[in-house]
């Protein structure tokens, strides 16, 4: 048991409505002597005024703050040898500040004790002579095909040259041939050379290297001159190296898996890249000087290609250095300035220095952020606010969200346009240079729209998912503050919950107003919080609320026709609309099937105030109750509410009577369709019979013989069944309507008994299947109907006229009464025998899943239940 349950609405007899058990009176309710306040207190004020409580205690006790003491002395940093204080300032509690200077000064000793970080790859000579071997190999296996005549005519194994190439051919003609296939060959395959070396050469190095056919040997004595010249650690620049040197560098291996690093102290292991392109020139010639053959542009040729090829094997890793360098920072220890209480801080007499400026700076801080009158009005005031609102908010709030593909879009789009309007407000802010702070442009974006516009055209659950989604999405995708959001989602909150009772269009100044209120509520706190409330920038603020308050609603009514014309919603507006018996199909209807028009009237007159009660819309089940038996205009004497005698199905067949009866659904939506009225009106046809059966089924069955079986499908509606609260109550409240008017003697426990059976009869024909009535919802709705058809059937006494004119009547015998009286009991008695034993029968043919609704739980409502 909770605490709520102390305040429980209670019924007429003092007893919780909730169990049968006498409710315990509390204290306020002894004082409480008048009913009106009592039952106030029972259903609302017990509940709001606990929450009222716990808000306040609950801000008092997070904003208590037990230590006391000034310290706003208003030190500056130029007061720091300069001023003398006038009195001892002891500490008012053992103290611990961070003393960022000394922390920062060892932090920074840390982090230049960590060497630079440098990686080197031991294999880039490898790879630098794989490189050589894979572009020499390739030219080679290119000209191969055209020396292989020329290996089989040269016997002392000479050198390849052009001259040679005569050797392989047979005139003039074949040698110029052959000559001019070699230069196409090594024209195109020339990129790939580069490609593979990853390294450009000249045309002159290019067409040396082809007259020795990219031989073995110069291939060989390439690889040999880059490995002698690649010995050391190779960078780019050592001066880099020389400037940030201090004692030693990390050397980590990159080549391998395993890794590994050193550290290394001797700097002149270390060469740069234009060192070692000189040193490449060196080894050229002391290498060169032992190969005779070679001629002097092919030296040169192949050491430019080695000066080129050779690259650093040791470069600098800063992230790597950065990382460890913070690691080693981070590690270090706060400095902390200890101070217990009670200890003197300040001596009086003595000047100020940097410590005690750093201890009486911070003091000074924490006691600014007390919490002052401003501050405890503003925490109280969001809090309250915030809940309050929540708690009407949330009441009776419809939890099944069935969401369509319309309904997303449109719900992405709102989100999109209000996304963007935060948007703007922050570019506005940042990028204006007018005098209004920064804020005063977001304050004044008309956030509230898209929860409004979603409320006005769906529902409050789709108002309170986008309200979410765009808090959340303010705080991470626009970067703002967790009181902007407060701001977003109050003021979303309350707009969607204003605009749900507007009926009518004025009422959404009412609306504006709520907004604005609101607005500024929640922005004198928030400007509280910072203790700012009477600052400039506060009033330009609230300048920005209530502008944003008023534009939210003129945005209303001025986007909501838009997207009721492009995305084929029905707004309360046009429910207000169509609901005007001026329309034209209802007048049409009233000339050509009153009876209908009538019928129409009473169903929505009985649905309307039901649908209030159970928490559906009442506008939209009156509306949608005008129109939903239109389709009956194409054959009004076939139903019996315009029928003044005669009726035509006593002349034709059971099932061209149920044909022309269920026709009037397909009629219906087709003027429907017509007339352009909606979703909602279609629904309301399509919907109001769903797939039950017609009144001519038990007519065909008598006639049924074997040549001609009855088939039940052919006897039901085609429709569908009803999909809403709304449609559900439309097929309750006209089938019970029609009923009760075909009661000879309507009196309540009648009507009681036959409202009773149709809820039953819809409930066990599974009628009610695919709507979200639940089963106290029909009991609420059979008690309802009930009540107003109790109403509407009242009676007279028998008027008696007191004219001169009219004679009264002669007395009749007192025999002839009594004959009378005597038949008309007989006859009374007979007609409830014959009624029970109907009863009886029906009774012992219910199956066990039927629904028995009644709109008391008393013994005469059971007594009554099936007597019709």
């Amino acid at each position: 048991m909770t605490i709520f349950d102390l305040f429980r609405a209670k019924d007429k007899n003092g007893q919780r409505l909730a169990d049968n058990s006498p409710a315990p009176r509390s204290v306020t309710e002894e004082i409480a002597s008048s009913s009106r306040f009592r039952r106030w207190f029972s259903v609302y004020g017990g509940k709001y005024l606990l929450v009222i409580f716990a808000v306040i205690s609950c801000s008092f006790i997070l904003s208590m703050n037990n230590e006391s003491g000034s310290y706003d002395l208003h030190l500056k940093e130029e007061d720091i040898g300069n001023r003398v204080a006038e009195q001892d300032i002891k500490a008012p509690k053992d103290l611990s500040i961070l003393d960022p200077e000394i922390t920062k000064q060892r932090q920074d000793e840390a982090a230049s004790k960590v060497y630079p970080v440098y990686d080197h790859d031991p294999n880039v000579t490898s790879v630098l002579a794989q490189r050589l071997v894979d572009s020499f190999s390739y030219m080679r296996q290119v000209l191969l095909p055209l020396d292989k005549p020329k290996a089989a005519k040269t016997a002392d194994g000479a050198s390849e040259n052009a001259d040679a190439l005569s050797d392989s051919a047979d005139s003039d003609t074949d040698i110029t041939r052959l000559a001019q296939r070699r230069n196409e060959i090594l024209e195109n395959s020339r990129r790939q050379f580069e490609q593979k070396l990853q390294s450009s050469v000249t045309d002159s190095e290019y067409a040396l290297l082809a007259q020795t056919n990219f031989s073995k040997d110069i291939e060989q004595l390439a690889i040999n001159i880059l490995k002698r010249s690649m010995t050391m650690y190779v960078v780019a620049d050592i001066s880099m190296m020389e400037n940030e040197y201090s004692s030693a560098f990390t050397i980590k291996n990159t080549g391998s898996l395993s890794g590994g690093e050193i550290v290394l102290t001797d700097l002149s292991r270390v060469t740069e890249l234009k060192t070692v392109r000189d040193k490449v020139s060196a080894v050229s010639q002391d290498l060169t000087a032992q190969s005779s053959g070679l001629s002097p542009e092919l030296k040169a040729a192949v050491t430019e290609i080695v000066k080129r090829l050779v690259c650093p094997n040791l470069t600098p890793n800063n992230t790597e250095t950065k990382e460890r360098r913070e690691i080693s920072a981070h590690n270090v220890p706060n400095v902390m300035i200890a101070k217990k209480k009670g200890e003197i801080i300040w001596r009086g007499g003595e000047l100020l220095n940097a410590q005690q400026f750093l201890i009486l700076q911070y003091l000074e801080a924490e006691n600014s952020n007390k919490y002052s009158g401003q501050l405890y009005f503003s925490i109280i005031l969001l809090s309250l606010m915030l809940v309050l609102i929540s708690i009407q908010y949330w009441e009776n709030i419809f939890w099944k969200i069935n969401i369509s593909y319309k309904d997303l879009l449109l719900l992405a789009i709102i989100l999109a346009f209000s996304m963007a309007m935060v948007r703007l407000g922050q570019e506005l802010g940042s990028s204006l240079p007018f005098s209004p702070p920064e804020t005063f442009y977001l304050y004044l974006m008309p956030v509230a729209t898209g929860a409004m516009l979603l409320r006005f055209i769906l529902d409050r659950s789709r108002a309170l998912m986008f309200t979410i989604i765009l808090t959340m999405s303010t705080v991470i995708l626009c970067n703002r503050p967790v009181v902007y959001c407060y701001y977003i989602l109050l003021s979303c909150l309350v707009g969607s919950w204003g605009i749900s009772h507007s009926r009518e269009r004025s009422y959404m100044f009412k609306t504006s107003l709520y907004i604005v209120g609101v607005n500024l509520a929640t922005i004198i706190s928030i400007a509280g919080l910072s203790q700012r409330i009477f600052s400039m920038a506060t009033f330009w603020e609230a300048l920005a609320g209530i502008i944003s308050g008023f534009v939210s609603v003129l945005l209303i009514s001025a986007l909501a026709p838009v997207i009721e014309s492009v995305f084929g919603y029905i707004t309360d507006f046009k429910l207000l609309e169509l609901g005007n018996l001026n329309h034209p199909i209802l007048r049409k209807l009233l000339v050509e099937a009153p009876g209908t028009h009538h019928h129409s009237v009473m169903v929505s007159l009985l649905a309307e105030p039901t649908a209030q009660a159970i928490g559906a819309n009442p506008l939209k089940v009156r509306v949608m109750a005008y129109y939903h038996d239109i389709g009956k205009m194409k054959n009004p004497k076939y139903f019996a509410e315009n029928q003044s005698g005669e009726n035509p199905h006593d002349k034709i067949d059971p099932a061209l009577s149920a044909r022309v009866v269920k026709r009037h659904v397909t009629d219906g939506l087709k003027m429907a369709q017509e007339y352009k009225l909606g979703e909602i009106i279609e629904a309301a046809i399509l919907e109001h019979h769903g797939t039950c059966l017609t009144g001519f089924y038990g007519k065909a069955k008598q006639l049924e013989t074997p040549e001609n079986p009855v088939n039940e499908s052919d006897y039901r509606y085609q429709g569908r069944k009803p999909q809403t609260k709304e449609a559900a109550l439309i097929m309750l409240a006209d089938s019970v309507e029609a009923a009760v008017k075909s009661l000879k003697d309507p009196n309540p426990d009648r009507i009681m008994a036959m409202v009773s059976k149709i809820i039953n009869g819809k409930f066990t024909d599974e009628q009610l299947n695919e709507c979200d009535l639940t089963l106290k919802d029909l009991h609420i709705i059979a008690k309802q109907f009930t009540e107003i058809l109790k109403g509407m059937n009242y009676t007279r006494p028998e008027y008696v006229s007191t004219s001169n004119n009219n004679r009264p009547k002669e007395k009749e015998p007192k025999e002839n009464k009594e004959a009378k009286e005597s038949k008309e009991a007989k006859e009374s008695k007979e007609v409830k025998e014959k009624e029970n034993a109907n009863t009886d029968q029906k009774q012992t043919k219910r199956p066990d899943s039927v629904l028995y609704v009644a709109p008391y739980s008393s013994p005469e409502g059971i007594k009554h239940l099936g007597q019709v």
